[in-house]
């Protein structure tokens, strides 16, 4: 186990070494990255701008007079949205689920109650009527302070606004993002749908960028760690059996490991040591963003799924032997042992 580990943490450093200064930094010049990040950010100001200018999302307000970002425009649209119904009567101004069924798509009342109903099953924030809705006593009265800067809302009144924030806006919200990527929605001449076209594409082409970094990068890594190294070096050491003075030794004969028989192990290292591809792009990505990547992380899995079996062989056998060892009879033996076999059988070395 203290091999593996050791020659994991080798592979993983040298494979983020490998991301960052080579593999990334190359495919971002062949695919023109910067010219590609540019056109993002006015796709996506493009398509924003259908949604401010049909008043489905308000500009919240900011101490530096600089424009706030979508998630903070979004959370000051909820609050406006929310202090719509804490009016009397109440306010349709910022409601923008009434605002696009009704206006924008033309649709019946009862499609915009059924709608927001659909959204707040699981909650229950709102009492429906016919051709009406209205928030309940218990959070009309909560959510009151929301009217007055200066005022704030009580620790149950947070707990409650986050959780209508979350499982109602948002879920209603995005429910509503998707009708119009279906339905399309147009402000002068931008087109919803054409631009949210444009900032797939091109975050598409970002992750496969990513994704064939991370492969390039952890390729290379296992190739120079457990390939080139053991090759090369006079006993077929990892760098981690070097360091914990390890050999490979046949488990009949004591025999070291052969060039010959460096590439199966190779084959056998790359299967358990692709666990780490996952976190290659983490310095780039972030923590949160990496599960948007679906390919490294199944082949992660997939890797770890391995090394749990292939450690539960160690913990079950009577030598403490791996899958690896298993497959090619031979076992982990230190330079000490090895040594004492050696002079057990009599050779003069």
């Amino acid at each position: 186990m203290l091999v593996f580990l050791a020659d994991f943490f080798i592979s993983f450093i040298l494979g983020l070494a490998l991301f960052h200064l080579v593999a990334y930094p190359l495919s971002r010049l062949f695919t023109n990255a910067d010219a590609q990040a540019e056109q993002l950010i006015s796709s996506q100001k493009h398509r924003d701008e259908t949604l401010y200018g049909n008043k489905l999302l308000f500009y919240g307000e900011t101490s530096d007079q600089q424009p706030a970002s979508f998630s903070t425009n979004l959370e000051y649209t909820c609050k406006e949205y929310v202090c719509g119904f804490l009016e009397s009567p109440h306010s349709t101004e910022h409601d923008v689920f009434r605002h696009y069924f009704l206006d924008i798509r033309e649709q019946t009342v009862e499609t915009w109650i059924s709608f927001c109903k659909n959204s707040d099953e699981k909650t229950s924030f709102f009492t429906f009527e016919s051709g009406s809705m209205s928030l309940k006593p218990s959070y009309y009265e909560e959510f009151q302070p929301l009217k007055d800067a200066k005022d704030e809302l009580s620790e149950s009144g947070k707990e409650h606004y986050q959780t209508f924030q979350e499982k109602y806006f948002l879920k209603a919200y995005s429910a509503m993002l998707v009708d119009i990527e279906t339905n399309d929605l147009h402000y002068q001449d931008y087109s919803y749908k054409q631009e949210q076209t444009k900032v797939a594409a091109i975050l598409k082409q970002q992750q496969n960028a990513i994704l064939w970094s991370s492969i390039a990068a952890e390729f290379g890594s296992l190739a120079i760690l457990f390939f080139a190294v053991p090759m090369f070096s006079k006993a077929r050491k990892t760098l981690g059996m070097m360091a914990l003075r390890v050999q490979r030794v046949n488990m009949d004969t004591f025999r070291l490991v052969q060039r010959k028989e460096v590439f199966p192990y190779w084959v056998y290292q790359v299967t358990i040591n692709f666990a780490s591809i996952f976190f290659l792009p983490l310095p780039v990505l972030g923590f949160n963003e990496l599960f948007t990547l679906t390919a490294p992380l199944l082949l992660s899995l997939a890797s770890l799924a391995i090394v749990l079996v292939s450690f539960f062989f160690i913990l079950i056998h009577s030598f403490n032997r791996s899958l690896l060892d298993i497959a090619t009879n031979s076992m982990l033996i230190t330079n000490d042992q090895l040594d004492e076999v050696y002079h057990a059988k009599g050779y003069n070395y």
